[in-house]
């Protein structure tokens, strides 16, 4: 239980959404292969953006990683993302996590339900093969993301196959920004000086 939690916290990550894009600039969509992710590049006379979106859990065998990707990467200065690996994978993120996570003492997730919600409740942790109890200590908004998680990992998906992780360790260590685009809530974007379009 304690990993699953700990594998979640990784995964509470911001919804995507574009970055806010200056009025000057211009941009596109290139067309793509159906199977691959849908890459926008959006350029003026000295600077060109690659945004994409990016998924946080992935099976091993889901290929996504083709050729349009690998071009963006490899013309790419700096690579941002969401919020970098490094944040999510410190331990001192998810304590304060975990810490914002727990309800005042004296207080349980179950005893703020009503008593039809406390059956849908234990009966989906139960097909999740997790106890009643699991939750009692966390605030709902923690347990709902969790128990949208962990269904995923049961199926074998799994936070270090996801979008950022595989474009970080395919980065060249200069590219890799090293602060979290958050402030922006953009997407996993590349950037690089003007090169033939994908």
């Amino acid at each position: 239980m304690l990993k699953y939690l700990r594998d979640c916290t990784r995964a509470l990550v911001p919804a995507l959404a574009l970055v806010a894009l200056p009025v000057a600039a211009s941009a596109e969509t290139p067309g793509a292969d159906p199977a691959g992710p849908p890459i926008w590049r959006v350029a003026d006379e000295d600077t060109t953006i690659y945004l994409f979106p990016t998924v946080h859990f992935l099976t091993a065998e889901t290929q996504w990683f083709d050729a349009n990707v690998a071009a963006a990467l490899a013309s790419a200065d700096e690579l941002v993302t969401e919020l970098p690996a490094k944040v999510l994978e410190d331990p001192a993120s998810q304590q304060y996590i975990m810490k914002v996570a727990t309800l005042p003492e004296g207080q349980s997730l179950r005893a703020m339900l009503s008593d039809e919600q406390h059956t849908a409740y234990e009966a989906a942790l139960a097909r999740l093969g997790l106890p009643a109890q699991a939750f009692d200590r966390f605030e709902p908004w923690f347990a709902t993301v969790t128990l949208s998680v962990i269904p995923l990992m049961q199926r074998g998906y799994r936070p270090d196959m996801g979008v950022e992780k595989i474009l970080e360790s395919k980065a060249p260590a200069a590219t890799r920004s090293r602060r979290s685009n958050s402030r922006c809530r953009c997407s996993t974007n590349c950037r690089s000086k003007p090169r033939s379009p994908i």
